[in-house]
């Protein structure tokens, strides 16, 4: 499965979402999975840091040359078309 371009947004906006039902919720709140949550959102940032930080030094010492031309990016176009009964 491929990530599309609002993945990472999403789940922003999912914790902040989150954040903000526990700070308005009137019942006691265990914040214990939340932080997990944000400890997870943190690795993942963290890691995504390194695997870009390395591509960047391997391509200024020139380590990281691409050997073929990409491919073209390909485009579908989808019609929608309406019936009224």
């Amino acid at each position: 499965m491929k990530a599309g371009v609002n993945g990472f947004y999403l789940v922003m906006i999912t914790l902040s979402w989150w954040a903000w039902a526990i700070d308005k919720s009137t019942a006691p709140v265990a914040y214990t999975e939340f932080n997990l949550a944000v400890a997870d959102v943190e690795w993942v940032l963290s890691n995504i840091v390194q695997q870009l930080t390395a591509v960047s030094m391997k391509r200024s010492i020139g380590d990281d040359e691409p050997t073929e031309k990409p491919k073209a990016k390909r485009y579908s176009l989808l019609k929608v078309s309406s019936t009224r009964h």
